[in-house]
């Protein structure tokens, strides 16, 4: 019951991947494929074949931003936690939000996945699809090897059920007092 855009949305997105995602591949790739999650195919994908049914048709463009607009309102992403910074999300994510939300939302990217983000919308194959997401999962997993490693840290063992409730031990402000 989101309404008519979000309908057209989710109707013209598997209409897309009915015109466009070959069964053959992306069956192939039900696990991840040898060098990159599936989730990274399927991200990758969605924007080859919503660009692609929506060059087809349209009139499903004013619609698909309303719907993701919408969806956005409905924090169906997410974002309304303001303890997420967009940017310091894993490329591929920060990929699926900008294609999606367009204007809607501020990402900065550097220049080599500003690159990638820009290759997405040009990619016309389930094939290109596959080495972009390889590319994009070779270059994640190198910025993840950068990262500081922090070492394990081993918490000791306390005895919880011999520590006694003192929540009652400290004296509640009289009322009364912070009045005056």
């Amino acid at each position: 019951n989101k309404g008519k855009a979000v309908y057209d949305l989710l109707t013209g997105h598997e209409v897309g991947h009915a015109l466009y995602t070959p069964a053959k591949g992306w069956h192939e790739a039900v696990d991840d494929i040898s060098g990159a999650p599936k989730a990274y195919l399927n991200v990758l994908e969605d924007v080859r074949i919503e660009r692609k049914v929506q060059d087809r048709y349209p009139g499903l463009r004013f619609q698909f931003q309303k719907a993701y607009k919408q969806l956005s309102d409905d924090d169906f992403f997410g974002l309304a936690d303001s303890s997420i910074d967009i940017n310091f999300l894993k490329v591929i994510d920060k990929i699926n939000l900008k294609s999606k939300l367009g204007q809607h939302v501020e990402v900065e990217f550097d220049d080599i996945e500003q690159k990638f983000f820009d290759m997405s919308f040009k990619t016309e194959t389930f094939d290109e699809v596959i080495a972009l997401a390889k590319a994009i999962y070779a270059y994640q997993k190198l910025l993840d090897d950068q990262k500081p490693k922090f070492p394990q840290i081993t918490l000791p063992s306390l005895p919880l059920e011999s520590m006694e409730d003192d929540s009652n031990d400290y004296e509640k402000p009289d009322p009364q007092e912070e009045s005056e």
